[in-house]
């Protein structure tokens, strides 16, 4: 019964990853045409934060880009933190998370 249910698990988990290595070559040939037609190099769009600045400057404004890396540092410092000792940390949190969602939702 064991092995059957390893088995299972080791199958399940093998289409796993062949749906999430299809996924990721999906996202890559999407970034690079998306790239291309806006008049940038394909290949930007493989390097993960210049990446992500280039398609902060296709689609908004850099600044944008910038207040979501340096919010996304702060969150991770501030998190890092023990949270147990102060309230204002946690309020400090929450406020982070919730200003980075609205940025990524825009």
């Amino acid at each position: 019964m064991g092995l059957l249910i390893i088995s299972s698990m080791m199958v399940l988990g093998g289409m796993y990853l062949i749906f999430a290595f299809v996924w990721w070559i999906l996202q890559i040939i999407a970034n690079w045409n998306i790239f291309t037609k806006a008049g940038e190099a394909g290949w930007k769009s493989l390097i993960p934060i210049y990446g992500d600045y280039v398609s902060y400057k296709i689609a908004w404004q850099t600044s944008y880009f910038w207040l979501n890396f340096i919010l996304g540092i702060l969150l991770s410092y501030v998190s890092n933190a023990n949270l147990n000792e102060s309230m204002f940390l946690s309020l400090i949190v929450i406020l982070l998370k919730i200003a980075l969602t609205v940025i990524n939702i825009m």
